[in-house]
């Protein structure tokens, strides 16, 4: 029988799919029969939808089917997104009414599919632009109001969802954050209201000073900001991963971020190597050094950082207390060697605890789903893996 400590310690970590490509997004469908994961198969210029099926003879297999992209890279839109052609897409999202939302990175672009008829994603449904794809070089005044197809974005790799439906997009070589409030009907269009709400697209550390914390957000200096997560108050809080900082940007005056939102970091303080940190030891956020993380995700209290060039998975717990909040406290969960290249694919649903014994390639999405399970992009492994639940709990939970 295992001790106290050591079932406390245990953790089930499974992969759960293979894929043929580095893994630039993933994301979960909340409302799904079974659990369901979209993931940007970034290389292979696709985005492909893994279920998670129980068998006739009580087995779990992992389905996947292509959503949208040919495979071969380009741009083709107003299509059926089966048909239509992506260039290495990287986020993903769903909005409130089931649109899977991705930033197409190299077609500077924010692409939607639409659900078909029946309320579907499927190879079927129509993948149209919201924004981006202007061929202007010139930023909008930071807080003003424009369409979202005045939106000229650089390389974007990150996109979330906030609880009302307002989409937030990292625009990441133009180092800046912008939302997309949804129309009065609940839909986000090319002519949906858009704003920046941070960075002055003026370069941080590498290219400029690091700037920016404690003051107007729209006014700091990011740089090559990806990943981001909404929690319920409307607090942004994203991957700055040349900064190599977490940052959040909170609510303004309003109660939702805006021109007056100010900017502050939740953990980093520059780039350092994983062997700074030890594994399962609470340590104070300010002396973790993080090196390119690039996504991040809420549970519950808890925010989750893929801190992708260290190769693990950080938590860092943080305590709301309407607008104020405390984050002092981190621990490394998952990943245990700092240097994983070239490592042969997973078995399917292999089991390893504890989590800190998994070897990691470069992490670089997760996303959190039902009863807290967290999914981990092992992007250069090219695995998806499942962290709390076994597989068969988490399909049985459905």
């Amino acid at each position: 029988m295992l001790s106290a400590a050591a079932a406390q310690a245990e953790v089930h970590i499974s992969t759960v799919a293979n894929t043929d490509s580095y893994i630039g997004g993933v994301t979960l469908d909340q409302n799904a029969a079974e659990p369901t994961i979209y993931v940007s198969e970034t290389y292979r210029h696709r985005v492909v939808r893994i279920r998670l099926a129980k068998m006739s003879n009580g087995t779990i297999a992992p389905i996947t089917e292509v959503i949208a992209g040919t495979g071969t890279p380009g741009f083709a839109d107003d299509t059926l997104a089966g048909q239509s052609r992506l260039h290495e897409p990287h986020g993903l999202a769903l909005s409130p009414n089931g649109t899977l939302l991705i930033a197409d990175r190299r077609n500077c672009r924010l692409r939607a599919v639409s659900p078909d008829q029946f309320g579907n994603i499927a190879p079927e449904s129509t993948i149209t632009t919201i924004a981006g794809g202007n061929s202007s070089t010139e930023f909008h005044p930071n807080g003003s109001t424009y369409s979202a197809n005045q939106l000229s974005l650089q390389f974007p790799e990150g996109i979330a969802v906030g609880p009302n439906g307002t989409i937030f997009v990292a625009d990441t070589l133009n180092h800046r954050i912008h939302k997309i409030q949804p129309n009065p009907d609940g839909t986000v269009s090319p002519n949906s209201e858009t704003t920046t709400i941070a960075g002055s697209g003026r370069r941080g550390l590498g290219g400029g000073e690091f700037f920016g914390d404690g003051g107007q957000a729209i006014n700091s200096r990011l740089n090559e900001p990806r990943g981001l997560v909404i929690a319920e108050d409307n607090t942004v809080f994203f991957a700055d991963s040349l900064n190599h900082r977490i940052r959040m940007i909170e609510p303004g005056i309003s109660g939702n971020v805006d021109s007056s939102s100010t900017i502050n970091t939740i953990i980093g303080s520059g780039p350092g190597l994983r062997s700074q940190t030890a594994a399962l030891k609470q340590l104070p956020t300010n002396s973790i050094q993080l090196n390119l993380p690039t996504d991040v995700a809420q549970n519950g209290t808890k925010l989750i950082v893929a801190d992708s060039k260290n190769h693990r998975i950080i938590k860092v717990d943080i305590t709301f207390n309407g607008k104020i909040k405390s984050y002092d406290k981190a621990t490394v969960i998952m990943g245990s060697r700092s240097d994983q290249e070239n490592l042969p694919q997973h078995l399917l649903f292999e089991h390893y605890t504890p989590a800190t014994n998994v070897e990691l390639n470069q992490p670089a999405a997760i996303a959190v789903g039902p009863g807290g399970a967290l999914i981990v992009a092992d992007s250069h492994n090219h695995s998806i893996k499942l962290v709390g639940p076994t597989v068969h709990e988490w399909v049985g939970s459905y």
